[in-house]
């Protein structure tokens, strides 16, 4: 929308079919079928995707690994100038969850001078949408049982920096390609980091009860078993709760 705005034209590769607008072009996306996609016309791409419904290990290396970056490879070699990819806090060396890994894979096959890849903490904006959304409607309950560990280190990144940043980058050809951990805020907890959402959203806070991270991970895994298609499941809060301090 701010890319609109500021007079950009704009194509949206979605999975949900939506009508075009002025200046905003939508085109149908889905990386678990063999679509070929005309990036002729498009000078700069920013990716985003990731599907988190996909929890076997072969699909993530299929979808969100290779496919990913055969699609990325393939704008270079249509024409794109400049790919934003972007990436997680939670993509590192010796990360443990199957989404960190599978970023950080897609980060080494894509990595060149045409490339851009940002690493955001849990983004923010005028409206939550991921797991920002997921950890906000958690909040809606009164009280809300949480897995605790010491050292937790969550940043927050408002969706307005991510956009300033990639802004400042689409015509400058002075500055150098490069991986940019970009966060707003100092290190933080589980609960901290809810509390700040709430505060951004003017909710209440719940009740938080501090529960043993094992014993949590298996009532969560039990619930996800029985709700395949739950956004949130161990993965995704593994890769939350292990994210790499930034000194």
């Amino acid at each position: 929308k701010r890319l609109v705005e500021d007079g950009h034209e704009v194509k949206n590769f979605l999975k949900k079919k939506t009508k075009s607008k002025k200046n905003t072009e939508y085109t149908y996306f889905d990386l678990t079928k063999e679509i070929k996609y005309d990036f002729t016309t498009i000078d700069v791409l920013i990716f985003t995707a990731y599907d988190f419904k996909i929890k076997k290990d072969a699909q993530i290396n299929d979808i969100n690994i290779f496919k990913t970056v055969k699609l990325i490879n393939n704008a270079k070699l249509q024409g794109v100038k400049k790919v934003f990819f972007i990436s997680t806090l939670s993509s590192f060396e010796g990360c443990k969850s199957k989404y960190g890994m599978a970023k950080l894979e897609v980060e080494k096959k894509i990595k060149d001078t045409n490339t851009f890849i940002i690493k955001p903490g849990i983004i923010v904006g005028r409206e939550f949408g991921g797991i920002a959304k997921t950890l906000d409607d958690f909040s809606d309950y009164y009280v809300l049982p949480l897995p605790y560990k010491k050292e937790t280190f969550m940043y927050i990144t408002c969706r307005n920096s991510i956009y300033k940043y990639i802004h400042s980058h689409l015509d400058n050809r002075n500055y150098n390609f490069e991986t940019k951990i970009l966060v707003d805020t100092q290190a933080m907890d589980l609960i901290s980091l809810i509390k700040n959402l709430n505060r951004i959203s003017n909710k209440k806070n719940p009740i938080f009860i501090k529960v043993y991270p094992f014993i949590f991970y298996l009532l969560l895994y039990l619930f996800q078993v029985v709700y395949p298609s739950t956004r949130i499941g161990v993965d995704n809060l593994s890769s939350l709760l292990n994210t790499k301090k930034i000194i």
